[in-house]
């Protein structure tokens, strides 16, 4: 192999690897047709990672404080205030804050509690 095709192969391969990492970082098709489906106003809980599986809506503002415990492996918070994510009943044992319009497409525990 010449040395102009190692270094471009070496370029395509330095320029690659970010671009990868950057795509896993950004919102794809299916997160953004997720936060379509969630509706204004609640926080939407998938029992799966990236937005999949049947959809939990829980309204905070008619319901505030620490809930009961939701299995949910990514969020999705379409409400106007912050929702801290725990991993006990009691809300004590702190994991996120998804800030109001944020999301998570994966959560490190697959049970939660929120507030």
């Amino acid at each position: 192999m010449s040395s102009t095709s190692t270094r471009a192969s070496v370029l395509s391969a330095a320029i690659a690897l970010p671009l990868a990492f950057f795509g896993l970082l950004t919102a794809g098709p299916a997160n953004a047709a997720a936060a379509a489906a969630c509706p204004q106003g609640v926080v939407c809980f998938y029992p799966q990672a990236n937005y999949q599986g049947a959809v939990q809506v829980k309204d905070f503002t008619a319901t505030p404080g620490c809930q009961s415990t939701i299995s949910a492996r990514s969020v999705i918070n379409n409400s106007s205030h912050p929702v801290g994510l725990y991993v006990d009943n009691e809300c004590t044992q702190y994991l996120d804050q998804v800030e109001a319009g944020g999301s998570r497409a994966s959560l490190i525990a697959g049970v939660v509690t929120a507030e």
